[in-house]
């Protein structure tokens, strides 16, 4: 598995990592949003099955897209701000709880894009320290998941939005894992982390969910 996925395919992860995860900083369509995260897992099994076996890392993959589908199933049962009657107030709970959108000005999307090239390249300058803190580390590893964890809590840092933030929070686990991977090759903890990824999105979903429930008590 660990030859199997070094290499090329390893920096080609990594480069799918930043991709993603910069992708849904700007993005302002919830459907792109989830679409970014879903590839973003793709590119989280490759980096884990580095130090992982392949059960464990398609464990990964799979509650990662689960995940991906409950928020979705969840966000498209409920009517998006564009889909309310044009009487619908803005500060309406079926407005808010799910709108993805904040700060669309060239300006807006220019600063968050910066901001996460010196994140990112902050990230990838500390790679190396990291990769001698941790034995056994591959620096494609350390290199995606500093980035996962940097960009992660920078959409954190600016949106307090529930499916930006619990994209966010889902990112910066899944770098976390990237990281573990390397320390604890154990079954029981990629199956707690796994339900951890599943919990995160259970609430997520709730979050979501609750203001359109208290609006339609």
């Amino acid at each position: 598995m660990q030859e199997l996925l070094s290499g090329d395919l390893a920096i080609a992860a990594v480069i799918l990592s930043v991709i993603t995860a910069m992708g849904l900083l700007v993005s302002q369509r919830s459907y792109i949003l989830l679409a970014l995260l879903a590839v973003q897992y793709i590119s989280v099994f490759i980096l884990a099955g580095l130090n992982w076996s392949l059960e464990m890392t398609l464990s990964k993959l799979i509650a990662g897209w689960i995940s991906v589908g409950i928020i979705g199933w969840i966000l498209f049962s409920t009517r998006t701000s564009t889909d309310l009657p044009s009487g619908e107030p803005l500060d309406s709970p079926l407005v808010t709880s799910v709108s993805v959108k904040y700060g669309d000005t060239v300006s807006a999307t220019v600063f968050r894009l910066l901001a996460s090239v010196l994140v990112g390249l902050t990230m990838l300058s500390a790679s190396p320290t990291v990769a001698s803190w941790v034995p056994g580390i591959p620096i494609e590893a350390a290199m995606g998941g500093l980035l996962l964890v940097g960009l992660g809590l920078l959409q954190l840092g600016l949106s307090t939005q529930p499916l930006r933030v619990i994209i966010g929070l889902l990112t910066v686990l899944s770098g976390f894992e990237i990281i573990y991977s390397a320390v604890e090759i154990s079954a029981l903890v990629a199956g707690l982390l796994t339900a951890v990824t599943m919990g995160l999105a259970i609430i997520g979903a709730f979050i979501i969910l609750l203001p359109v429930m208290e609006e339609l008590e």
